[in-house]
């Protein structure tokens, strides 16, 4: 808990773009890619920075034991924590992109599956025209099976119902 504060309200985050631009922090790694095309595969660790003692050190590949989070610009809706300035932004860009005139919208192709809410869609579209990004967990690799990732909340997958608006039941 005292990491989620710290990322969003420090001093340091005030004044760093990239955590002034925090919606929120995600617990759990996705499985899939939004689109449901390709498997996520979590960026590998960032080389490490030289040194002031050894300004000459070449810089070394991270390793995998050692996975950081990273900043995704993709929201979660399986567990994740929005903060509630950007989460009440949402909720003004909705109203006012549903009050909108559809024929005057550019029509779009769907880019998130229909195993996710329909409130994704217009989450994504708020944090690319905003730049928000949300803050993913990396773990170190295991050997459990490839269907279920680490994560820092319990995700119950085998209770998964597709999102009521997609329902195809009477």
């Amino acid at each position: 808990m005292y990491q989620l504060l710290e990322y969003r309200y420090s001093s340091y985050a005030q004044e760093t773009p990239p955590f002034q631009n925090l919606m929120g922090v995600s617990l759990e790694l996705p499985y899939m890619h939004l689109n449901d095309s390709t498997i996520f595969s979590p960026p590998p660790p960032s080389p490490s920075r030289k040194t002031a003692e050894d300004p000459d050190e070449e810089p070394t590949e991270g390793s995998a034991e050692d996975p950081t989070s990273f900043l995704w610009q993709a929201p979660n809706s399986n567990a994740a924590l929005y903060f509630g300035d950007k989460w009440v932004e949402f909720h003004s860009f909705l109203t006012s992109r549903l009050a909108s005139d559809p024929s005057k919208q550019p029509g779009r192709r769907k880019e998130i599956s229909e195993l996710y809410p329909a409130w994704l869609e217009y989450l994504q579209e708020l944090m690319r025209a905003r730049g928000y990004t949300m803050l993913y967990p990396n773990f170190p690799s295991s050997s459990s099976s490839s269907t279920s990732r680490p994560a820092i909340a319990t995700l119950h997958y085998e209770l998964f119902r597709p999102p009521e608006e997609y329902d195809s039941r009477p």
